[in-house]
């Protein structure tokens, strides 16, 4: 049994620190509570939880719009190798007589994804902005 306080609100205080949400952090003791006494276990959790925060991938929830491309089949690999560099990520693709791109794009960068893909194509390419979600970036 660990004395009173010192694991929860050390390993809280690292999480706060660190300025996220949406967080969950699992301190697992193995061996140590009565060798390293109060302070030493306040030490070891705190240190646990940071090396775990550094080492995780932090991600966004951002408002995002939906944009699906339609481009003939020639732009297809061109146009692809160009897409995440203006900020939008590939969901899926449908190819049919031209290819469709399903693409998610953070909001405020849409308008300027459909114009790239509208001036990369020569206007050959049309875009439809689709519903906004909330999605991890």
């Amino acid at each position: 049994m660990s004395p009173r306080g010192c694991a929860g609100l050390p390993v809280l205080n690292v999480v706060k620190g660190a300025d996220v949400a949406d967080t969950a952090c699992v301190v697992a003791r193995i061996f140590g509570g009565t060798l390293l006494n109060k302070g030493g276990l306040m030490r070891a959790y705190t240190k646990a939880a940071t090396d775990a925060l550094a080492a995780a991938r932090i991600v966004r929830r951002v408002p995002c719009l939906l944009v699906d491309a339609v481009v003939p089949y020639p732009l297809y690999e061109p146009l692809l190798k160009r897409v995440t560099d203006w900020g939008a990520h590939v969901d899926d693709a449908d190819f049919a007589e031209n290819v469709t791109l399903h693409l998610t794009v953070p909001a405020e960068h849409a308008q300027a994804l459909v114009d790239n893909i509208r001036e990369f194509s020569n206007a050959r390419a049309t875009c439809t902005i689709g519903p906004q979600e909330l999605r991890y970036l």
